[in-house]
């Protein structure tokens, strides 16, 4: 997971920036999750590869597309901007 601004820049500067999570109440809030690559999956379960994922109280299932072919470090090269 990673901060970025309404536009999906990750560049943050210190005033966009808090140390204080009572800071963001009632406030927007972006971030991105990025999944790059899986490594040393077990060979028996190497195939149809994907990841999902779900945010506490959202009904919603994020899923990656799944791989296509057998591999044990595929990359998943996958990025979703959350607000």
């Amino acid at each position: 997971m990673v901060p970025c601004d309404p536009e999906g820049n990750e560049d943050l500067d210190e005033d966009q920036m808090t140390d204080d999570p009572s800071d963001l109440l009632n406030e927007r809030l972006d971030f991105k999750v990025k999944i790059d690559k899986l490594t040393d999956l077990p060979e028996d379960f190497c195939s149809n590869i994907y990841c999902e994922y779900a945010f506490y109280m959202d009904k919603q299932v994020y899923r990656t597309p799944a791989t296509t072919e057998k591999n044990r470090d595929p990359i998943i090269n996958y990025v979703h901007h959350h607000t």
